[in-house]
């Protein structure tokens, strides 16, 4: 700093250690590309291959190199378990041609998806791997929304389960009915198949009246929020027509409101060859100049 003044330096990209013959696990956030870290973008870069899911937004993929290959594995619900091994075998073939691999996973890799499976199959087979967090669409999906998981004076703990395995099928259920008395706010992840068995069964330990909401792609620009005591959400789901990927949240802390509406920030982060935290139509003044005022107009 000299003269009061700060110069505007240009945010650059981490160097990364990306070796040839490795896999990248990286978390590509809850959908929006501006939500990525810099070290996820930084391998994306300088990907030979990208393996990549059902993203909310295919405009990650424009900081991968133009002769990279890109290959999607998104799972659709139904698929098989043959479906994640078809996947870590891909991973396995390109990593053996000495090839820098990232695998492109939704949210962070190690919340319910699958991450961890593959971080083993690739260590058993002697592949080095490189694991770069994401921000969980769990808490950043609500936190876009609004949504405080805890807050003082409502909520202390919360729990996270998956609502695609609370089905009733013995011993490996989803033990919903335990979680609902001993957290005070449930997040659902994947819940908007099975709603009506999740909300049946959540409306034995916590009743109809207690709050709820759904929160649609939460963090992107289609995020949706629908708020409803437990006893209309599903006709109020099927009515408003939501679509996956949907969060369920139960307890107290869904009936929060702030005084003024909040909104998910715009992505300010543009893709490669555009400039990055500019609105269309919009200068900036030089770093230390004032912007200059318009004349009045004469009628």
């Amino acid at each position: 700093m000299s003269g009061g003044r700060t110069r505007n330096r240009e945010l650059r990209l981490p160097p990364v250690p990306f070796r040839r013959g490795s896999v990248a696990l990286v978390g590509g956030g809850p959908g929006a590309p501006d939500l990525l870290s810099l070290r996820a973008i930084a391998y994306l870069s300088r990907a030979d291959c990208v393996v990549y899911d059902r993203l909310s937004d295919r405009r990650m993929l424009s900081w991968v190199p133009p002769g990279a290959e890109r290959r999607y594995v998104g799972k659709r619900p139904g698929d098989g378990p043959g479906a994640q091994d078809r996947i870590q075998a891909l991973l396995r073939d390109r990593a053996s041609r000495s090839l820098r691999v990232v695998r492109l996973k939704g949210g962070d890799p190690f919340v319910y998806g699958r991450g961890f499976e593959e971080l083993q199959d690739l260590v058993g087979h002697g592949i080095p791997v490189t694991i770069v967090p994401g921000i969980s669409s769990v808490t950043g999906g609500l936190t876009a929304a609004g949504i405080p998981p805890v807050h003082r004076g409502t909520a202390s703990t919360f729990a996270v389960f998956p609502g695609r395995e609370a089905r009733q099928k013995g011993a490996s259920t989803v033990r919903l009915e335990a979680l609902a008395g001993a957290a005070e706010t449930l997040v659902g992840v994947m819940a908007l198949e099975r709603l009506a068995e999740i909300v049946g069964r959540l409306r034995r330990v916590r009743g109809s009246s207690e709050p709820a909401a759904l929160v649609e792609s939460g963090g992107t620009a289609r995020q949706r929020v629908l708020r409803a005591p437990l006893g209309r959400l599903v006709q109020a789901a099927r009515r408003r027509k939501f679509v996956p990927p949907v969060l369920l949240v139960v307890g107290p802390v869904a009936a929060l409101r702030a005084e003024a509406g909040a909104r998910p920030a715009p992505g300010p982060l543009s893709a490669p060859g555009g400039r990055r935290g500019a609105r269309p139509g919009a200068r900036r003044p030089r770093p230390g100049r004032r912007p200059r005022r318009r004349a009045p107009s004469r009628a």
